[in-house]
């Protein structure tokens, strides 16, 4: 289904997407995973039970027979976050932290821009704020959506930002101007999450009405729909080489979706409780999970197999994200807390703590010197993370940046 393209006027644009499958652009020519699966294969992630290239077809089970095969199953390692009789916490002035106010409601996502100049926060009071990380303050704030934002993306080349809402739309805002540019409406739920596929010409989106939908923004406006979870799609996320489209839902469930063809290719079970997130690292090799269960979990692409669950949270997790380096991994739970792990070795590094109220978003600047948090306490924390891996605050600045930045970050 082809929908008109953009005029060249800088007027808004409503951009709908009746549900109808479409082909879809070639924006990937490889394939991580090994063979093509038909559709609706489940790929199990026990190996003590399974010969990895056994694949197994889905059997619908009852809620509480499914919680209950779950359980039973052994999964591959399980790392806890013990604490050995220390406090290996860091605090706010441990970590040199910046706090930004200006919500009036819970922050429910944020994003670093690529030139890591700014960040971009998604709130419950229905706006999107665009902050000047130099000066801490708020550049611009974007109003048009009427319900509350849950999602903001930047696009690869910083000019566009995506912003999803409760009221099913989504929209594209102009950087520099603050102009909104388009308004995608489609979708029959709440839009939890936007992805940009790594040339910007597919926005990726999931919703609670159990699709994920594939946007193209380029000239010509184009709309694929997604189908098979049988909940609500809380998370989307699109691999960086953009062969592949991750799903992450309440039904229990992270979906590989081939980005050409839009077919499944994979199904990945294990976690006992709703999917919040997924996360790609930066090589296409390891795809995070995190789950309402308290745990996050690791899954190699090539065969979708789980290779690690991490368990130190003490209520569920919200969200994770790789360092650009792919080393270190960061969740946020709504236990208040964030951990960091090295994705390396698979341990845990410290928690960073700080936020009075669930934290439901990360994000880490470009050069991973940066991590940004937002919570249910209406706040957005910028942690130097740097002495756990990514670019000293130094490197890469001019003078006044360096100024800048050590005035607004108090190390």
């Amino acid at each position: 289904m082809f929908l008109s393209t953009l005029p060249a006027s800088s007027a808004p644009t409503e951009v709908i997407c009746d549900g109808s499958q479409s082909s879809l652009p070639n924006i990937a020519s490889s394939n991580i995973l090994p063979s093509p699966l038909p559709p609706n294969v489940t790929m199990w992630d026990d190996p003590h039970h399974l010969h990895p290239n056994t694949i197994m077809m889905p059997v619908s089970l009852p809620p509480s027979e499914r919680e209950r095969n779950h359980e039973s199953r052994s999964h591959s390692m399980s790392l806890e976050c013990t604490r050995f009789g220390v406090d290996q916490s860091v605090s706010e002035k441990e970590s040199g932290v910046t706090t930004l106010i200006g919500h009036t409601q819970w922050v429910s996502s944020v994003a670093f821009s690529p030139d890591r100049w700014l960040i971009a926060s998604g709130s419950g009071d229905q706006n999107v704020k665009l902050w000047n990380i130099y000066t801490g303050t708020c550049q611009r704030d974007l109003a048009g959506h009427t319900k509350s934002v849950r999602s903001v993306a930047f696009s690869p080349n910083g000019t566009q930002l995506a912003s999803a809402s409760e009221d099913q739309s989504i929209k594209l805002w102009d950087v520099s101007s603050g102009e909104c540019q388009m308004t995608l409406t489609g979708h029959t739920g709440s839009v939890t999450s936007v992805a940009f596929s790594p040339d910007g010409s597919i926005l990726a989106s999931g919703s609670d009405d159990m699709t994920v939908k594939l946007w193209d923004v380029s000239v010509v406006q184009r709309c694929t729909t997604l189908v098979g979870h049988t909940h609500h799609v809380s998370s989307v996320a699109v691999s960086p080489d953009g062969s592949f489209i991750a799903s992450g839902s309440s039904d229990l469930s992270v979906k590989l979706w081939d980005a050409s063809t839009g077919i499944c290719r994979a199904t990945l079970t294990g976690h006992t409780n709703f999917v919040s997130c997924v996360a790609f690292s930066p090589d296409g090799s390891l795809l995070a999970s995190a789950s309402d269960d308290n745990t996050v979990k690791l899954w190699h692409v090539s065969t979708g197999m789980c290779q690690t669950t991490l368990t130190g949270h003490i209520n569920h997790v919200s969200s994770v994200a790789f360092s650009p380096d792919r080393f270190l991994l960061a969740s946020c739970s709504w236990d208040n807390v964030i951990n960091l792990w090295d994705v390396s070795i698979g341990a845990f590094v410290t928690s960073l703590r700080g936020h009075t109220d669930c934290v439901f978003s990360l994000a880490f600047s470009p050069d991973g010197s940066l991590l940004a948090s937002c919570s249910n306490d209406m706040s957005i924390k910028i942690w130097n993370v740097s002495p756990y891996g990514g670019m000293p605050l130094s490197e890469g600045f001019t003078k006044d940046s360096q100024v800048a930045i050590a005035k607004w970050i108090e190390v």
